[in-house]
């Protein structure tokens, strides 16, 4: 199977959650960066007013220098998120403005991708390799962290049961 497609910014969105729900380490990871930090920021922030208010000075000026940390956490990590996103999907998935169209060809020893000017890689099923898809991308892994993107909507319904009729025969894991 031999397919070009053009990958998206929103189908490149769309990637990272998938992946990182694959490991418990990354969604732990998000849920303490990205919901708890800001959640504690939030609680001690109505501690230090409540300190502050009732003028019991000792602990509010232990809280002010925490909560300046945690509020600055809270609100940077968003920002650098979405900066890191865009960056990376640019270095890899566009050149001066152009988007680069990557080729996929799929047989049943390997799988070839090249994104010119970037990368090119030949990854044989019998490697360590795994699958995962949902119903806007699929991902094939071809090592822990690094992983073939591929839009669901390039590929036909007959290149989905084909890919996965080819990943099935080569017993690869999820």
């Amino acid at each position: 199977m031999n397919v070009s497609y053009t990958v998206t910014l929103a189908d490149y969105k769309a990637a990272l959650p998938l992946h990182r729900r694959q490991k418990l380490s990354r969604r732990l990871s998000f849920v303490l960066w990205f919901i708890a930090v800001p959640v504690i920021a939030t609680i001690g922030l109505i501690i230090f007013l409540i300190f502050d208010l009732s003028k019991v000075m000792h602990y509010a000026s232990v809280l002010f220098g925490i909560e300046c940390g945690l509020i600055w956490i809270s609100l940077f990590l968003p920002v650098w998120a979405l900066y890191s996103t865009r960056k990376c999907y640019k270095q890899i998935f566009q050149a001066s403005g152009k988007k680069r169209t990557i080729e996929l060809d799929v047989t049943d020893e390997s799988v070839r991708s090249v994104i010119p000017g970037v990368n090119e890689g030949k990854f044989f099923w019998s490697e360590n390799m795994a699958f995962v898809a949902d119903d806007r991308v699929i991902l094939v892994y071809v090592a822990k962290k690094r992983f073939i993107l591929i839009p669901s909507s390039f590929l036909s319904q007959a290149q989905v049961k084909e890919l996965q009729a080819t990943i099935s025969r080569n017993k690869v894991g999820r």
